[in-house]
């Protein structure tokens, strides 16, 4: 029996000892061999997709669903398409009904993407997708086969869900005369401003009723209380209705806007900046959206809502910002058809009074 305890006395301890050298060993720094092979192993790993490998497999997806007739708008569109060809602000369902109307009238189409024409440019942090191709198919009532060649420009927003779809040659002569009409309409604008500028230091709002547009309005955004509202005006009276003080005049405004770089602001800070600025935006206008989107979450009910759709028609059109540091004043602008209208008179944004 003490021949047996020792045995087992000896075992302990040996595992024991055994034990305490694989601690040690664990606490080894690894060799360079160790770390060869790690290397090896992480380079052997799938490499996460770049934006240009997702949005591909994208187009890729929707080209094979296109042929199968069985595409799925809310995987490919986003909910509200600024572009599709010649329409403008079309809704998923829309663009649904014209595919389906496509499917109806040819078959047998095939879709071939030259992709190594397929370049990726950035225009408003968004992925601007050219790339060129060539689509066959049967018309259904003559029963002829067609081939067409294909330029297009598709922009993804920030989901990579197709916003804007287009001939890319016409999108880009469509740019080209914008930027000639704004290079051109910039002393227009600066008259525009100013006329506003002198109508609204003086409180005679019945000078500014030609720059409100008849068919977008324009937005009043005060700040009643300590939270911003948006109020949706087709008259200046509605300005007075709203915010009766403006039209006591603004006797500290500005005289002389001058085009350049808009300041930042804080309400700690206040303007990096003095003086009253404009220039264009850099990026598309969602103010308004985005408002009502805080408006709604905290259920304020106090407003005169405009649908989805008109808003987002509406913030399309404002281009260009004023902001005079004095006042705290800012108005938002845009060209439609050739003349500035005031789309928006914001006397809260700059405002840090609760």
């Amino acid at each position: 029996m003490d021949k047996i305890l020792k045995y087992l006395l000896l075992v302990v301890v040996l595992l024991s000892l055994y034990a305490c050298g694989e601690e040690a060993n664990s606490e080894q720094p690894i060799t360079q061999k160790q770390e060869k092979i790690l290397k090896e192993k992480e380079k052997s790993l799938p490499a996460q997709p770049t934006e240009e490998d997702m949005i591909m497999k994208i187009l890729k997806d929707y080209y094979v669903a296109l042929e199968n007739e069985s595409v799925d708008i809310a995987d490919f569109y986003a909910p509200v398409i600024e572009k599709f060809y010649g329409a403008d602000s079309f809704h998923q369902d829309a663009v649904l009904r014209s595919l389906k109307q496509s499917f109806k009238s040819v078959e047998n189409r095939k879709v071939e993407v030259d992709w190594e024409s397929l370049t990726i440019q950035k225009k408003n942090n968004l992925p601007v997708v050219s790339f060129r191709g060539t689509t066959s198919f049967t018309e259904v009532k003559t029963g002829k086969t067609k081939n067409a060649s294909f330029y297009n420009q598709l922009t993804f927003d920030e989901d990579l869900r197709i916003l804007r779809y287009e001939d890319a040659e016409k999108a880009r002569a469509v740019e080209q005369v914008q930027k000639q009409v704004e290079s051109a309409g910039e002393g227009q604008l600066l008259q525009t401003i100013t006329i506003i500028k002198s109508a609204l230091r003086k409180g005679q709002l019945n000078k500014i009723e030609g720059f409100i547009h008849p068919e977008y309005g324009c937005y009043l955004l005060n700040k009643p209380g300590a939270i911003t509202i948006p109020y949706y005006c087709t008259y200046v009276s509605d300005f007075e209705k709203n915010a009766s003080w403006i039209s006591k005049g603004f006797s500290k405004l500005c005289t002389l806007p001058r085009k350049g770089q808009l300041p930042t602001f804080t309400c700690n800070t206040q303007f990096s900046k003095d003086g009253c600025w404009f220039d264009k935006l850099d990026a598309p206008y969602t103010g308004i959206s985005d408002l009502m989107a805080t408006l709604n979450r905290i259920k304020v009910s106090r407003l005169e809502v405009q649908p989805q759709e008109q808003i987002q028609a509406f913030q399309k059109k404002i281009s260009h910002q004023m902001i005079d540091t004095a006042t705290g004043m800012s108005i938002h602008l845009g060209m439609i058809n050739g003349k500035w209208y005031m789309m928006i008179l914001d006397v809260a944004t700059y405002n840090c009074s609760a």
